[in-house]
């Protein structure tokens, strides 16, 4: 099976389409372990960085999420794998099922 995939006129990597941070979503991310963990229905509240040794490039960034319940979350930022609104419910295939 082949699967086609078209470039939108215009795009780049450069200059990527804003996700809008007025709206929920559920985030995908990988905790040590490894486990998948997902945070359901939270803003996007900014981002935080931590100093970094030795100058290691993504070390200590991390994304600010707010929870339905006001808690507030850092997740690193190299381990968010997926952003889904809130409303639509995430349907990947597991290719590797156990």
């Amino acid at each position: 099976m082949q699967h086609h995939f078209e470039v939108p006129p215009g795009f780049t990597w450069d200059s990527p389409v804003p996700i809008d941070l007025s709206k929920r979503y559920d985030v995908h991310f990988w905790e040590p372990g490894p486990r998948l963990v997902v945070y359901r229905n939270v803003l996007f509240r900014g981002a935080a960085s931590l100093a970094t040794p030795l100058g290691r490039a993504g070390v200590g960034q991390f994304v600010k999420v707010e929870q339905e319940d006001g808690g507030v979350v850092f997740l690193a930022r190299q381990s968010i794998i997926r952003i889904c609104e809130n409303s639509h419910e995430s349907k990947g295939e597991d290719l590797h099922p156990d």
